[in-house]
């Protein structure tokens, strides 16, 4: 056989080869490249040519620095990681052996939020830990001694000084009773319990919203739990964080099924369900009341219980659209907004309701940063 001819194997080829093609993939497919063997695992992408890009003072979201979203959530039975990208319809099953660590039980990985790249999580009961799928890098938090957190944000990304962290735990779905915080860099996790407003308040079931150092917690009538972590300087020992509910309930919230919080160039939006399937868009104005949107003004979002954003899209007809963690003949939905029906691509469902749909309850959209972008970017 002639040696021109003879067939090579892809882990022959040569790093300056390998290292372009690397920089160029989505994070599902960069994440596939680094699981074919170990020496195609300790590729680097190439460096990328622009200024570095710093999260600190520019939103993720509002960047073209960031990937398509994509939804990901776990598999306990198979102990997979799977990914959806919205934009091709396309799905991928992954083994994240970082995540998952060794003698941990099927259910005790749990995902929490997703922002800036990174993802928060928890094991077991009581350890809690970021892990970015694009550099798989783990950044281990301290455990906590008390009940295990109901939902959970973060401020900024956990490479930065700025990033702070909160947990909220309730004894009933309705009642907040203890929220948790903590500073990365610090050897525990500081609580405030017994958090009274004379407004009722009514926590709904979607992951809190970070915004200008505030936290905000939606109530299911519409008006806001504020939370805000006191700087050591500015508090007594036995006050960690400043608390109250703003905001009047609207009535009109007692007709949604589901409610989603999120934040958009600086505004505090809502996303509601009825149960009939129609969906709409609300934006909270200067004297706190919802008033509904229906342009979305080149943007789409992505909504989920665990953590929900607005992003900033260029391509043609992909905006003015709603995407869900929500399937229909395995694939993802998305709701738009301008003709007011249930969609999915290549389509093969329309409708103006959601019935014989799927819904993966426990996931996140994770908002991760171009391969090339994250190798250079200073975020501190």
């Amino acid at each position: 056989m002639d040696a021109c001819s003879e067939e090579r194997s892809w882990s022959s080829l040569n790093n300056e080869l390998l290292s372009p093609i690397l920089s160029r993939l989505v994070i599902s497919d960069y994440l596939a490249f680094q699981s074919v063997c170990k020496s195609w695992k300790l590729i680097t992408p190439l460096p990328h040519t622009s200024l570095p890009i710093s999260l600190d003072h520019a939103s993720p979201h509002d960047t073209d620095s960031y990937q398509t979203p994509h939804l990901m959530y776990l598999n306990h039975r198979t102990r997979l990681f799977h990914f959806h990208d919205p934009t091709r319809n396309a799905n991928y099953s992954l083994h994240i052996p970082q995540l998952l660590g060794y003698g941990v039980g099927h259910h005790e990985v749990q995902l929490y939020y997703a922002s800036c790249g990174w993802l928060l999580l928890s094991k077991g009961y009581k350890s809690y830990f970021f892990f970015n799928p694009s550099t798989k890098v783990k950044i281990d938090l301290p455990d906590i001694t008390c009940k295990k957190f109901d939902w959970m944000c973060f401020s900024n990304s956990p490479t930065s000084s700025k990033c702070e962290i909160v947990g909220i735990i309730s004894q009933s779905p309705d009642h907040i009773t203890c929220m948790g915080t903590l500073r990365l860099g610090k050897s525990s996790w500081e609580l405030l319990f017994n958090m009274k407003n004379n407004q009722k308040f009514v926590a709904t079931n979607c992951s809190p919203v970070a915004q200008r150092g505030n936290f905000y917690i939606l109530g299911d009538l519409g008006n806001l739990g504020k939370f805000r972590i006191l700087h050591e300087g500015n508090r007594n020992p036995s006050r960690i964080g400043s608390w109250k509910v703003i905001g009047k309930p609207h009535g009109q919230f007692k007709k949604y099924q589901n409610l989603y919080l999120l934040e958009s160039d600086g505004d505090l939006m809502c996303v509601a369900t009825l149960d009939v399937g129609e969906v709409h868009v609300l934006k909270l104005d200067c004297d706190m009341m919802w008033q509904r949107v229906h342009n979305l003004n080149g943007k789409a979002l992505y909504v989920s219980y665990w953590a929900s954003f607005a992003r900033k899209v260029m391509a043609q007809g992909v905006d003015n659209k709603i995407y869900f963690p929500r399937f229909y003949d395995n694939k993802g939905l998305f709701y738009c907004l301008s003709i007011k029906q249930w969609r999915n691509f290549p389509q093969s469902f329309s409708s103006k309701g959601n019935y014989n749909t799927t819904e993966i309850v426990h996931s996140v959209w994770t908002e991760l940063p171009n391969v090339s972008d994250s190798s250079t970017s200073n975020e501190d």
